[in-house]
C-alpha cells in the first residue's frame, strides 16, 4: 500500500511549492484566533431540513471539510455560502467536522498562519477528507502525503465534489462495483432533471444518472468518492435560486451524506430502495419500498413515510412496521394518494430500537390527460396602480361539468393576495385576466392557474412577474453583494432580521423572493487617461460615442429596474473630476470658459493673456492636462479653471447618466457613492446628480447642509471587526442626517468581516449592532427624515475657490483649508453647538439674509466673488457676525490675487502683501463685551502681512495684530489672526480655548434653542449634538464620537465611564430616553452619560404621550379584502408632531408574521394601516400589535379568520 502512495507522489507533485498569497490586500487580515473564528461550523441557524443521518445506527463521522470559498486572497476571502454548505450537511448527519478554506491552486486563506491552521488540523485524525470543489492534488507535496498516508496507509478516505484529482482517482482504482448504499433510495434522475443538469436531460433512470454523477475508488486501506456536477459550489451541485430548489437540495445533501458515511466505512446493514414512479393522478399509483438486511440478525423496523412535493407541500402518510430477517429482503408498498399533476418524492425514514437505520427518497411524476397548458404575464414587472394581465392556455379534454379554472396571485411570503374562478373554456382558446397591483405586493410576485375538478387541484403552472419597491422615503439599510444560489435565500432572511433589505451588487431572484431593493451599479467612473493624455475608456465628451457609450450602459440596467432600484449608482471609488487633451474636451472647456466669463477681455483680465477668441484658449502643455504649471508660476486663475472644470465636467457626464436613466425609469435617482470629499463642487455635483455618498469625511457635514432632503446619502462601513466601532459609524449616520446605513459586502471575512459569518449567522460584533440598531428601524430613523433639523444659529461658508486655494502662492506655508474646516467643525459640536454650511449657490439664493444665522464663521475662506463679499458684508451690517481666520479674501472667485482683499474693508486690516506664515507664541488678554478674553498657544502660524486699518486690535504677537474687531451696521467682523491652536485633526484643543470661542460664540448673540455642556457647563470633547424639530416635539441626539478611523484601524472603546452631558430645555417638557426606554418626567434640565461610539436620542415635547389604540374596522375580514386598522396616539387634539409605531402582525400560532412589519407614521399621532387578507390564511385568531418609539406603550387588536 505504502508503494501506491509513494508512486503517486513522486509522478504527480514534483515541482510544487508550498502555499502562499495570490494577492495583496488592504486592511488587516485574520489573525490565529480569527481564522478558528472565521472557519467555525457552529450555527445557531437551522433551515428546513430532512434529518437523513440524526440518530444513526453506525454512530458519528469525523471529517476534514476543505473548501473553495470562490473569492479568495491570503488574507481575505468571500466565502458567500460555500462554507454554509457544510453546516446543511451538518444539520442532516451526525458529523464531526472542522473546515478549512482552499483556493482552486491550493492555496490557504489566511496564507502562513491559514496554512499552519490546516497543518495542525492535518495532524488530528479524520474518517473522511471531504474536498469542496478543491483538489487535494494542488497541495504541496508534503500536506498531500499526509492527507494521503491517512487514507492509503490508515484507512481514511477521500470524498471530492466538483473538481476531480485525476492523479488519484483513476479508473484503475475505481470501485469493481458501486455500491447499493451510495445511491439507493436517492433519486438521482429526478434531482438532477429538476436541476437542469446533464445527468437529468440525458438519462433516463437513477442508476444512468449515477453512473454520471457517482464514482468510487479503492485507495490503499482507504475509499475515495466523487460527486461530480456540471457546475459546483462546494459540496453540492450550483443551484441556481427558485423556490424548488430550496426542496430539491435537501436531497443533494442526502446524496453527499451517503458520500461521507460510505467513504467512511459507515454504510448501513439495512438499506431501503424504491424506483421512480410515473402515474396519473387517480390515486392507484404505489412506490414499493424494499429493505435490505444485510446482518446476521433480523431487524424490526418502524418506517415513515413523508409524501413531498417539489415546492415544498408536504403530507405525512401512513407508517409501516416490518420484520427484516437476516440477509433478506422485505417490503413495504406506499400507496400515492389523488394529487395535481407534479413532481413529487416519498420520502423513507426507517428506525429501529437501535436509531435509524437508513433513510432515502424515491421520485414520483403525477400526470394528468387535462390541465393547464401555459400561463403568462403580459409585462415583466409592473408598477403600483398598475394592472397585470395573465393568459391561460388549457390542454386536454374533454373537462368534467364543474370544473373550473382558478388563477391567482402570490407573494413571496406564499400568501395568496388575489384570486379569480372561473368555468373552463375550449382549450386551445386562451383567456386573459386582470389583477390590479399595489403597495401590498411583494417584489417577487407569481401568477398560478390551477385546474379544479370536484374542488380538487389537477395541475398549475406559475409565472413570475415583479413589482418594483424603491423603499424610497424612509430609512434604508444597503449591503454591497448579492449572489444567485439557492443558499442566498436563507442569507438574505437573516439579514433582514437586522433591516438589511437592500443590496448593492444584485438583482437575483433570491434577493426579490426576499423582498430586497436594488441599488444599481451601473458603470465606475474613474479618471484615467492614455498615453496621450485621452480619457479612457472614452472622451467624455467624444461624440456619437459618449452618448452610445451611455444609452448602453444604461439599456442594461432593465433587470434592475424591474425589480425596484432605489438608486442607479456611477460607481464606487471613482472620481469627482476628470477632463482630457481630446480635441472634443478641448471644445467643451472653451465653452465653459465662455460661459463663466462671458467676454475673452475678461479671461485676458484674469489670466493676462492675450486671446483674440476663446477659439484660441489652449493649454500651455498638451501633456499638462490640469495646468499644474500654472499653480506654481502663474497666474493662478488658469490653474483653478481647469479643476474647476474638470469638476464641472464629471458632474455634466453624470447629468447625462441622471437624464438617460430617466428615460429607463421615469422614477430613477442616479449618483455615485464611496467618492469626493473636501476639496468638491458641491455645488455643481448636488445640481447635476440626485444621490451622493461619500466616505466618511467633512464632507458629509457639508453635505447636509447644503444637500436637499430627498438627494441620497450614505457612508459605506463594516471596515471593522468589533462592535464599538462599527456601532460608532452607524450612529454617526444617522447623526450626520443621511438616510441609509452602508455595509461593504455581506460575506467578507479575514481583512474585513461582512454582516454574517460564512455560516450565515451574525457575528459576535453585528449581533451587538443590529441590537444597538434596533430603534433606527423600529422608526426612528423614518421619523427624523421627516423632521426638520435645527441649527445654533451658526453658517459655515465653502467654496471650492477657498477649498483649492491652500495650493496656491504663500498659502501653502499656512494651515490647509481642510484642516481649519475640520478644526472649527469640531470646536463648535465640543461646545454643545450645531452648525450649517452655506455655499456659494446658497450665499446668491440669500441664505445669509433667510437662514436665521448669528454667526458666520469663514474657515480659510480665502477666495471670494464681490457679489458674495457683498451678501457677507450686508449681514454684517444687518446684525450678524462674521468670524474669519487667516487670509479672508485674498483671491477673487477665481483665485487670482486681489489687493486689497475683497472684506479687507469688512474686517477693518490692511495687508503688506503675500508673505509666509510666521510661528508665534500666543498670549490673548483682553475683553469682549466686559466679558474675559484669555488665550494660550504655543507654536502658532499667523499672517504678518495685516496690520488694523479700522479695527481694534484686542491682542498681539509683536507688531502682528493676533485679534481684530470692526464694527460693521449692526453687526461686527471679527478676524483671528492665526491658525486654530492644538492638534487639529485629532480635535484636541488648549483647554482655555473652549471659553475664549465660547466668548465669541456669545458675543455674536448665539443662543442655541437646547443646550448640551458638561456638568460644570464646559466644553465636551468628541461630542456631536442635533436637534430635529417634529412639531412641537424636540428629538435630541447626543454622540460621543469614538476616535476611529474608518479604514484600516480596529479597536474598542476607551472610555469606560463615557460623557456626562447636562442637557438644558427653554422650558419645562416632558422627555422620555428613548435607549432608557422611559420617560424622564417633566424638566427643564436633565443629565444622561453617553457610552463612547454611542448616541442617546430624547424626545421632549409640552405634552404626554398617552397609549397606542388600535381598531380594526372588521372582526372576520374576507379574503382578498384589505383589513384597515386606525392606529392613533393619545396626544392632544392639537398636537402637530409626527408619532411613529411599529406594527407586526401576530399568526395565530403565536409568530410574528414576515409580511406583517412595518413602520407607520402618524402625523399628529393619527394614521391608519392596511393589511391584505389572503386567501388562504392559516385560520384562528390573528393579531396586530403597536409599540410606540417613545414609551414603549403597546396595544393590540385582533381578528378571526376562519
Amino acid at each position: 500500500m505504502h508503494r501506491i502512495l509513494t508512486r503517486w507522489l513522486v509522478g504527480a507533485v514534483v515541482g510544487l511549492t508550498l502555499a502562499s498569497g495570490v494577492r495583496s490586500d488592504a486592511g488587516k487580515a485574520a489573525g490565529p484566533g480569527e481564522l478558528d473564528e472565521d472557519h467555525s461550523l457552529a450555527s445557531t441557524l437551522v433551515t428546513p431540513h430532512t434529518p437523513w443521518g440524526k440518530g444513526y445506527v453506525r454512530g458519528r463521522v469525523s471529517a476534514l471539510f476543505l473548501v473553495n470559498p470562490g473569492y479568495q486572497g491570503t488574507s481575505y476571502s468571500e466565502p458567500g455560502t460555500r462554507l454554509r454548505e457544510v453546516v446543511e450537511l451538518l444539520q442532516r448527519f451526525d458529523i464531526d467536522a472542522e473546515a478549512a478554506f482552499v483556493n482552486p491552486d491550493g492555496q490557504f486563506y489566511g496564507g502562513k498562519d491559514g496554512e499552519a491552521r490546516t497543518r495542525r488540523l492535518l495532524e488530528k485524525k479524520y474518517d473522511v477528507y471531504v474536498f469542496g470543489n478543491v483538489l487535494v492534488d494542488k497541495f504541496c507535496p508534503e500536506l498531500q502525503y499526509m492527507i494521503l498516508e491517512r487514507v492509503v496507509n490508515e484507512g481514511a478516505s477521500l470524498v471530492c465534489c466538483g473538481q476531480v484529482p485525476k492523479k488519484i482517482l483513476t479508473d484503475k482504482r475505481a470501485w469493481p462495483e458501486k455500491p447499493a448504499f451510495l445511491t439507493d433510495g436517492v433519486p438521482l434522475r429526478q434531482m438532477a432533471f429538476l436541476a437542469g443538469l446533464k445527468a437529468g436531460t440525458e438519462t433516463k433512470t437513477d442508476t444512468d444518472a449515477a453512473a454520471r454523477i457517482v464514482h468510487c475508488y479503492r485507495l490503499g486501506k482507504g475509499r475515495g468518492v466523487s460527486l461530480t456536477y456540471d457546475n459546483t459550489a462546494a459540496l453540492a451541485p450550483y443551484l441556481k435560486f427558485r423556490y424548488r430548489a430550496l426542496t430539491e437540495y435537501d436531497y443533494w445533501m442526502l446524496l453527499a451524506g451517503r458520500a461521507v458515511l460510505w467513504a467512511a466505512g459507515r454504510e448501513s446493514e439495512v438499506t431501503a430502495q424504491a424506483d421512480a414512479l410515473t402515474c396519473d393522478r387517480s390515486g392507484t399509483g404505489q412506490v414499493t419500498w424494499t429493505f435490505r438486511n444485510t446482518s446476521a440478525k433480523a431487524t424490526e423496523l418502524t418506517v415513515d413515510f413523508t409524501l413531498r412535493r417539489d415546492d415544498g407541500w408536504v403530507l405525512p402518510l401512513p407508517a409501516a412496521t416490518l420484520r427484516v430477517e437476516p440477509n433478506a429482503t422485505a417490503s413495504v408498498p406506499v400507496s400515492v394518494p389523488v394529487l395535481r399533476a407534479d413532481y413529487y418524492f416519498v420520502d423513507c425514514m426507517a428506525k429501529s430500537v437501535r436509531g435509524l437505520e437508513s433513510s432515502g427518497a424515491a421520485a414520483v411524476t403525477v400526470t394528468s390527460p387535462t390541465g393547464i397548458e401555459s400561463i403568462t404575464v403580459d409585462a415583466p414587472f409592473v408598477e403600483y396602480g398598475g394592472k397585470a394581465g395573465v393568459a391561460v392556455v388549457l390542454h386536454g379534454g374533454p373537462f368534467a361539468p364543474g370544473d373550473t379554472v382558478r388563477v391567482q396571485l402570490r407573494d413571496s411570503f406564499g400568501r395568496v393576495l388575489a384570486r379569480q374562478d372561473v368555468p373552463v373554456w375550449a382549450e386551445s382558446a386562451p383567456r386573459t385576466f386582470s389583477f390590479d397591483i399595489g403597495p401590498w405586493c411583494s417584489i417577487l410576485m407569481r401568477a398560478e392557474a390551477v385546474l379544479l375538478s370536484g374542488g380538487a387541484e389537477v395541475e398549475l403552472k406559475e409565472a413570475s412577474f415583479l413589482v418594483p419597491k424603491r423603499r424610497r422615503n424612509q430609512f434604508n439599510f444597503v449591503l454591497w453583494a448579492a449572489r444567485g444560489d439557492v443558499l442566498e435565500y436563507y442569507a438574505w432572511k437573516k439579514l433582514g432580521e437586522a433591516g438589511w433589505k437592500t443590496t448593492l451588487g444584485g438583482c437575483g431572484d433570491a434577493q426579490a423572493a426576499c423582498d430586497v431593493s436594488v441599488i444599481q451599479e451601473a458603470t465606475r467612473i474613474v479618471e484615467e487617461h492614455d498615453k496621450d493624455g485621452v480619457m479612457k475608456p472614452l472622451c467624455w465628451n467624444e461624440e456619437p460615442k459618449s452618448t452610445e457609450y451611455i444609452r448602453g450602459l444604461v439599456e442594461k440596467q432593465q433587470p434592475a429596474r424591474r425589480q425596484g432600484t432605489f438608486a442607479y449608482s456611477l460607481g464606487d471609488e471613482g472620481t469627482t473630476k476628470g477632463c482630457c487633451v481630446h480635441p472634443t474636451c478641448l471644445a467643451m472647456y472653451r465653452k465653459y470658459l465662455e460661459q463663466q466669463y462671458g467676454t475673452v477681455a475678461r479671461l485676458n483680465a484674469s489670466w493676462s493673456t492675450e486671446y483674440k477668441s476663446f477659439d484660441e484658449v489652449n493649454l500651455l502643455d498638451p501633456k499638462d492636462g490640469m495646468e499644474n504649471a500654472a499653480a506654481q508660476k502663474g497666474p493662478f486663475p488658469r490653474w483653478y479653471d481647469r479643476q474647476a472644470f474638470a469638476r464641472w465636467n464629471l458632474a455634466n457626464f453624470c447629468h447625462r447618466f441622471v437624464e438617460a436613466f430617466k428615460g429607463l425609469d421615469p422614477q430613477a435617482i442616479t449618483g455615485f457613492e464611496g467618492t469626493g470629499g473636501f476639496g468638491d463642487d458641491y455645488d455643481t455635483i448636488l445640481a447635476a446628480t440626485t444621490f451622493w455618498s461619500p466616505y466618511p469625511s467633512i464632507g458629509d457635514d457639508i453635505l447636509r447642509g447644503v444637500a436637499k432632503r430627498e438627494h441620497i446619502r450614505a457612508n459605506w462601513m463594516g471596515y471593522h471587526k468589533q462592535a464599538d466601532p462599527l456601532i460608532n459609524y452607524s450612529w454617526r449616520m444617522v447623526m450626520k442626517e443621511m438616510d441609509s446605513i452602508w455595509w461593504w459586502r455581506y460575506d467578507g471575512c479575514g481583512s474585513w468581516r461582512g454582516y454574517i459569518a460564512p455560516t450565515l449567522d451574525f457575528w459576535p460584533a453585528t449581533q451587538v449592532l443590529c441590537d444597538e440598531m434596533r430603534p433606527v428601524r423600529e422608526g426612528l430613523g423614518d421619523v427624523l427624515l421627516k423632521s426638520q433639523v435645527q441649527h445654533s444659529g451658526i453658517a459655515f461658508f465653502y467654496s471650492l475657490p477657498s477649498a483649492l486655494s491652500g495650493q496656491l502662492g504663500e498659502s501653502k506655508t499656512f494651515p490647509s483649508p481642510e484642516a481649519q474646516h475640520t478644526g472649527w467643525l469640531r470646536a463648535i459640536y465640543d461646545l454643545g453647538l450645531d452648525m450649517r454650511y452655506v455655499t456659494s449657490a446658497l450665499v446668491k439664493a440669500g441664505a445669509l439674509d433667510s437662514g436665521g444665522f448669528k454667526l458666520l464663521v469663514l474657515p480659510a475662506t480665502q477666495a471670494l466673488s464681490a457679489d458674495e463679499a457683498a451678501a457677507i458684508r450686508r449681514f454684517t451690517e444687518n446684525g450678524g457676525t462674521v468670524l474669519a481666520d487667516l487670509r479672508p479674501g485674498v483671491f477673487d472667485e477665481r483665485c487670482k490675487p486681489v489687493s486689497p482683499g475683497v472684506l479687507d474693508a469688512l474686517f477693518g486690516i490692511q495687508r503688506s502683501g503675500d508673505v509666509p506664515a510666521e510661528r508665534v507664541a500666543l498670549a490673548i488678554q483682553g475683553t469682549l463685551d466686559g466679558k474675559p478674553l484669555a488665550l494660550t498657544a504655543q507654536d502658532v502660524r499667523v499672517d504678518p502681512a495685516v496690520a488694523p486699518a479700522g479695527a481694534q486690535a484686542l491682542a498681539t504677537a509683536g507688531k502682528t495684530p493676533l485679534l481684530l474687531v470692526n464694527t460693521v451696521g449692526k453687526g461686527r467682523a471679527i478676524l483671528l489672526n492665526f491658525e486654530l491652536p492644538g492638534r487639529i485633526a485629532q480635535g484636541a484643543f488648549p483647554a482655555d480655548f473652549y471659553p475664549f470661542l465660547r466668548a465669541l460664540v456669545d458675543a455674536a448673540g448665539v443662543r442655541p434653542p437646547v443646550g448640551f455642556a458638561a456638568p460644570d457647563g464646559g466644553a465636551i470633547p468628541n461630542l456631536e449634538t442635533r436637534l430635529w424639530q417634529n412639531g412641537e416635539m424636540t428629538i435630541l441626539g447626543v454622540w460621543y464620537e469614538l476616535n476611529i478611523k474608518f479604514y484600516g484601524e480596529d479597536g474598542l472603546a476607551r472610555d469606560a465611564a463615557g460623557r456626562k452631558v447636562t442637557v438644558t430645555l427653554p422650558e419645562k417638557l416632558h422627555v422620555w430616553s428613548l435607549r432608557d426606554g422611559k420617560g424622564l418626567g417633566r424638566e427643564t434640565r436633565f443629565d444622561t452619560t453617553v457610552a463612547e461610539g454611542r448616541a442617546n436620542f430624547f424626545a421632549a415635547a409640552p405634552y404626554r404621550i398617552g397609549g397606542v389604540k388600535l381598531r380594526a374596522d372588521s372582526a372576520t375580514p374576507q379574503p382578498g379584502t384589505m383589513l384597515n386598522v386606525n392606529v392613533a396616539v393619545d396626544v392632544p387634539k392639537d398636537a402637530k408632531a409626527t408619532h411613529v409605531v411599529q406594527v407586526e402582525v401576530i399568526d395565530p400560532a403565536g409568530a410574528v408574521a414576515d409580511w406583517g412589519k412595518q413602520v407607520v407614521l402618524l402625523p399628529a399621532g393619527k394614521g391608519a394601516v392596511s393589511l391584505p387578507m389572503a386567501w388562504d390564511e392559516q385560520p384562528g385568531t390573528w393579531r396586530l400589535r403597536a409599540r410606540e418609539l417613545w414609551t414603549g406603550k403597546t396595544d393590540e387588536c385582533s381578528w378571526k379568520v376562519r
